[in-house]
């Protein structure tokens, strides 16, 4: 089990969504916060579909990456650690509707 480098990953989809989160139009508030509701559904999106291609349970979170042992160790797997990304998320969506409302 080779650990799978989830910080290069990482940095390359940051990166793309910044370049196409540059072009709406709004405010450097809105776009930063707008990146972190993408990266977060992407987060819960992309772990439940790969988990279940793989033939994982939708919940399973790895043990070799630092990443995946951080999970483990801090939030745990399943609900738990689906309840952090939700919550992740509705965190950036409600910064976006505070700005959008102010």
């Amino acid at each position: 089990n080779k650990p799978i480098d989830h910080i290069l990953s990482a940095i390359v989809r940051v990166l793309g969504v910044v370049l196409i989160v540059y072009f709406i139009p709004f405010g450097i508030p809105v776009k930063i916060l707008f990146v972190g509701v993408v990266l977060s559904v992407y987060w819960i999106v992309f772990d439940i579909s790969y988990n279940l291609f793989k033939g994982n349970e939708w919940g399973y979170v790895g043990n070799t990456a630092w990443a995946d042992k951080f999970a483990r160790k801090h939030i745990g797997t399943g609900f738990d650690y689906l309840f952090v990304k939700v919550f992740v998320l509705a965190l950036f969506l409600s910064g976006i509707s505070i700005i959008l409302t102010a």
